[in-house]
């Protein structure tokens, strides 16, 4: 069995886990269990149907097994629980056969024009194709409803299919959620996640920054990569009082459980077939990984796979921290796509985390002007990896309303081959911007490199 450290960057043993949930008396953790393997987008609807109901019959034998601990999220698409332990709890758990993973469940902090011409998204729209029948999933902390980058037409907010929320009250940390009436999650509503205090640092703004980036409508809101494109937001962040480890010694932050992420993605992938989704905005994260952290981030890497052999990207932004050999989680994870962010002159930005073979693409991220709470109109101009992967997830949107049939991997692969090479002065490697025009050609005429 393998046991996650609480700082995802290295595993620790199982001793120092125990003497942890002894000291605190409880522990939020994800278990990994043995079963079901196979990712659903080789299965068959019946095969889904039958492992679903095997993980599910897995998960509770093992709640059975505990005494009943307190569940978090029971996940249906991978072979992986989230719950509240106690010491007793924990000790059976690592003890008990068929337990593949014991993680401890973080909170993660998110990550914090003339865009759209760079990456020639605006010559893909020429030819017709401006993402429309496709939808992109942003797990983020919630968007302003009203504004107006979500109308189609006179319909106000008719871009959003649908929207979920996955939040957390713990008070041990202390934590509360920013799901309607404090719920542990709310999905299928289009205002499942109403919360949008401005006065919150990044609040809904960062979301709604982000989910912007990828596919605003309305050309007064600065239209968005895949200006047509549907977009359903998932609120996973939770808000923290006086909790000076991650506030940095603000009396409030937003941060989100990893258990809360697994939970939204578990939630996408369910859904994915009928809301035709092309890819999923993740601008969040932290930790540093020199290499792919899948086994560190189990939970994450089955639901992110799963996704992946459905047709859906999981898109993901580097980090902020500077790194020049490192990314964070879940950027991290194989199947992932990894984003970094450049300037309008096609220099690598210095707060983005970049590392040979972890990060697969460029994108702009650096004085991204897109929408923002505050009025209808709003807009607020940011920098970040935050804002360079919502580039590449409009990308996928766009490629796949062109190229239906294509896979993940095709487009990744256009996206890479097509790429215009940036580097970092004092660093090392090469990276791939990306050129959605140039792409679009390479998929047109099924080109190689």
């Amino acid at each position: 069995m393998h046991v996650d450290s609480p700082n995802a960057t290295q595993a620790v043993d199982a001793a120092s886990m125990l003497a942890r949930v002894h000291e605190q008396g409880s522990m939020r953790v994800i278990v990994g269990f043995e079963g079901a393997t196979q990712l659903e987008g080789d299965l068959d609807s019946a095969q889904v149907v039958d492992q679903r109901a095997a993980i599910a019959a897995q998960h509770a034998d093992i709640v059975s097994a505990l005494g009943n601990p307190q569940v978090i999220h029971q996940y249906a698409t991978i072979p992986f629980s989230a719950m509240t332990v106690t010491p007793d709890q924990m000790e059976a758990l690592l003890a008990m056969p068929g337990i593949t993973s014991v993680a401890e469940d973080v909170p993660e902090p998110p990550m914090l024009d003339s865009s759209v011409p760079l990456i020639r998204a605006n010559r893909v729209w020429r030819r017709g194709i401006t993402g429309e029948g496709w939808n992109v999933a942003v797990l983020d902390s919630g968007i302003s409803y009203g504004h107006q980058a979500w109308n189609v037409g006179r319909n106000r907010n008719a871009a959003i299919i649908t929207a979920g929320c996955f939040s957390s009250t713990v008070s041990s940390y202390p934590s509360m959620s920013l799901c309607r009436n404090g719920a542990a999650s709310e999905i299928n509503r289009a205002r499942a996640a109403p919360n949008c205090d401005i006065n919150l640092e990044e609040g809904c703004g960062h979301g709604t920054h982000v989910a912007g980036t990828a596919m605003a409508h309305r050309p007064n809101a600065r239209r968005g990569v895949a200006r047509d494109s549907g977009v359903i937001p998932v609120q996973v962040f939770s808000m923290f009082y006086d909790y000076s480890q991650y506030c940095g010694g603000s009396e409030y932050c937003i941060l989100s459980f990893v258990s809360d992420q697994v939970a939204a993605l578990d939630y996408i992938a369910q859904i994915a077939a009928q809301r035709t989704i092309a890819a999923v905005n993740m601008s969040l994260g932290g930790g540093s990984y020199s290499s792919y952290c899948d086994a560190q981030q189990s939970s994450r890497a089955a639901v992110i796979n799963t996704l992946r052999s459905m047709g859906v990207a999981t898109v993901i932004s580097s980090g902020n921290s500077y790194y020049s050999s490192s990314i964070g989680a879940p950027a991290c994870i194989e199947a992932a796509i990894a984003v970094g962010a450049t300037d309008d002159s096609d220099n690598i930005a210095a707060f983005s985390n970049q590392a040979d073979g972890l990060v697969d693409l460029m994108a702009p991220g650096v004085s991204i002007t897109a929408p923002f709470p505050g009025s209808r109109t709003a807009t607020r101009t940011w920098q970040g990896t935050s804002m360079a992967a919502p580039h590449v997830t409009g990308a996928f949107a766009l490629l796949r309303s062109g190229f239906p049939a294509a896979t993940v991997s095709q487009i990744e692969r256009a996206l890479e081959c097509t790429g215009v090479p940036v580097t970092r002065s004092g660093t090392a490697g090469t990276f791939l911007r990306i050129n959605v025009e140039a792409a679009r050609r390479f998929l047109n005429r099924g080109d190689s490199c």
